[in-house]
């Protein structure tokens, strides 16, 4: 088949790639693992009420989810509490420090989409090439 044929789903896979860079420099200045990332965007924007809601917004198991909350629980930046009505069920909720986490995760989130509609991909990477480089200067210099 020719390449033509393939435009749309390279494209796509181009996104998907694009993303996961982003994510992964994201994750890099944050401090934060992905699933914490996307796990505090979700709970600020959507505010889930139990864990089956929230793991379903995240395409993650339940299991895998609770890991990610009780980390996030540990860093202070979410509680959980028992459902009055339903003692099986989780209540969560962001705390102070949480809230502050997801509106600079969305924040950074917004510099890049800016980023990349103003000056599209290729100043994205001499970002992060600049942004890279500097962190290992940084690593070197503590040293």
């Amino acid at each position: 088949m020719e390449l033509s044929y393939w435009k749309t789903g390279v494209n796509l896979l181009r996104q998907t790639l694009r993303c996961r860079e982003i994510d992964k420099h994201l994750s890099d200045k944050t401090e934060l693992s992905i699933d914490e990332m996307h796990c505090l965007g979700v709970l600020f924007l959507e505010r889930p009420s139990c864990v089956k809601n929230l793991s379903e917004f995240l395409g993650l198991s339940p299991t895998r989810t609770s890991k990610i909350l009780l980390s996030l629980e540990r860093r202070g930046s979410v509680t959980r509490t028992l459902d009055s009505a339903d003692h099986r069920k989780e209540q969560i909720s962001l705390t102070e420090e949480g809230k502050t986490e997801a509106e600079k995760i969305l924040s950074l989130y917004t510099e890049i989409g800016n980023a990349l509609s103003l000056y599209g991909d290729s100043a994205l990477r001499f970002a992060w090439q600049v942004w890279h480089t500097s962190q290992a200067n940084n690593r070197v210099e503590g040293e």
